[in-house]
């Protein structure tokens, strides 16, 4: 008997990538010139107003096959960076792990990212 929860998650995966994502470039040590592949975003804000200053934290979060980690031999750690739509996101998440699973069955990780800026 086929395992349909399995068929339902690649068939999900596949339709997110294909219907829900823009291109991602990966920068890391070992990926000094990026790797290109797609993603999905999804994200939150919180504004900060420490000494006076504002800070906006944009938290980014990226849905990327987990194949296409592998396949670039891309192991997600702090420091590396992704840039989408001219604008660069840092691998890093306060305390917590970088990345995790997005379905039991790991097909596709999240792999969590910050954008500051400056709005003073």
């Amino acid at each position: 008997m086929p395992n349909f929860l399995q068929k339902a998650a690649l068939w999900t995966s596949n339709y997110r990538e294909a219907h829900a994502s823009d291109t991602i470039v990966w920068t890391d040590v070992t990926h000094p010139g990026g790797v290109s592949m797609p993603a999905t975003i999804s994200s939150d804000t919180a504004e900060t107003n420490p000494n006076g200053v504002k800070i906006q934290t944009k938290h980014v979060h990226f849905i990327i096959k987990a194949s296409r980690i592998k396949a670039n031999s891309i192991v997600p750690t702090r420091g590396a960076t992704i840039t989408w739509r001219n604008r660069e996101f840092e691998v890093a998440f306060d305390k917590g792990n970088v990345w995790e699973w997005n379905d039991p069955q790991q097909y596709d990780i999240i792999v969590k990212t910050v954008y500051k800026r400056d709005l003073s």
